[in-house]
């Protein structure tokens, strides 16, 4: 499961928004409790509040756990990171944004016309790929090539999953930025 750690910054009359760092481990060790695990072990100390966002998808998905009272990845998240929730935690919209408006926001942002300026931290190597590589399928959705990793046995997308974080967080924080003329 792919994370950023991102924080927004009010400063005079700006916004920034920082990427801290992000989390894309090794399979198998990249399950949601493996990421929580090193969320817990960057942040334990330093911060007493995290806000999760996410794929709404991710609510209706099972995940592959012994503890039946986790139906999903999100309750994965609730329990592994309570000490740092609250009753408002929980940022996952109950459905996606369309990805019309994803890319509006996106291309609105990265404009730098308005009071939002993005700072990626340059260790944030994945998100960096995204932002440079990722293509626009001709739905205005992405293409997200799969590689095969001919030692572990394992297909994946190589790109697409930490733009999906941080598009996700935007979304849920600007919208009201975009201009859909």
């Amino acid at each position: 499961m792919p994370a950023l750690s991102l924080q927004i910054i009010p400063q005079d009359d700006l916004i920034i928004v920082r990427v801290l760092s992000e989390y894309a481990l090794e399979n198998p060790n990249n399950t949601t409790a493996d990421v929580c695990d090193e969320i817990i072990l960057d942040y334990a100390g330093l911060t007493k509040t995290i806000y999760y966002y996410g794929d709404a998808s991710g609510k209706n998905r099972h995940t592959a756990v012994t503890d039946k009272s986790i139906r999903h990845n999100y309750d994965v998240i609730r329990s592994k990171l309570a000490p740092f929730l609250f009753d408002g935690s929980d940022k996952v919209p109950a459905s996606n944004p369309p990805i019309s408006g994803r890319r509006i926001l996106m291309n609105t942002l990265f404009a730098n016309n308005t009071p939002v300026r993005i700072e990626v931290d340059s260790r944030c190597m994945n998100l960096l790929n995204d932002f440079d590589y990722l293509k626009e399928d001709g739905n205005g959705g992405y293409i997200k090539p799969k590689v095969r990793d001919s030692v572990k046995g394992i297909s994946y997308e190589k790109l697409g999953h930490h733009s999906d974080c941080f598009v996700y967080f935007c979304f849920q924080n600007f919208e009201y930025l975009i201009n859909y003329e």
